[in-house]
């Protein structure tokens, strides 16, 4: 999103030519912003007098719904087009450490969901015997399965390289996920593998 985007384009080296460019266009996207959120809260109180209508007018609904979208869109339109602006404003090399910073991002929060995948497999386990004659051991249970759908997604993005940039850290991480889940990285690799060649995907 805009906001994101931003929080990275603040981190970067910028002149203070391009922050006070950078300035104006948010300040732009502020204003025409502002105008929408407004005509959509109108909408919005408006949709909510035709809900307690005593008779209700699905053709004011309809037409309530296309400004609604339309609005929507707008929004969009409006939001892309002041990126645009800004990312123009970069240099090449601020465009490709904002891509790396991206990148790192998503190497961080895969590397915190396997941790999390981790802890969850670990207490799970530890906690199925204490609670064998409760009423929680179900819940664990359905949690634990849940969990696994989890791990085997990690497990598939590393298999297509996905987990982490560094080749190094994706092993890792895919021969961690493929323990948790109780399998061969290699073996559940190979036919993975095998499945998209035999399906031309």
């Amino acid at each position: 999103g805009v906001d994101r985007m931003m929080r990275a384009i603040r981190r970067l080296d910028l002149s203070e030519t391009q922050k006070s460019d950078i300035q104006a266009v948010m300040q732009g996207l502020k204003a025409e912003n502002r105008q929408i959120t407004k005509e959509m809260r109108a909408g919005y109180n408006q949709l909510n007098e035709l809900i307690k209508a005593d008779i209700y007018d699905e053709a004011a609904v309809a037409t309530l719904a296309e400004q609604e979208g339309a609005l929507a869109a707008e929004r969009l339109i409006i939001s892309s087009r002041a990126m645009s602006q800004v990312y123009g404003l970069l240099t090449d090399e601020q465009r490709l450490e904002l891509e790396a910073m991206a990148e790192r991002r998503l190497d961080r929060m895969n590397i915190a969901v396997a941790c999390a995948q981790v802890a969850g497999w670990a207490a799970c386990l530890a906690a199925a015997p204490l609670l064998s004659d409760t009423i929680w051991l179900p819940a664990v249970i359905i949690f634990f399965c849940l969990m696994m759908q989890g791990v085997f997604s990690m497990m598939h993005e590393c298999f297509h390289g996905h987990g982490h940039r560094n080749v190094a850290v994706n092993a890792l991480m895919c021969w961690l996920a493929t323990t948790l889940f109780g399998a061969s990285a290699t073996l559940i690799r190979i036919n993975h593998l095998g499945h998209h060649v035999r399906n031309r995907t």
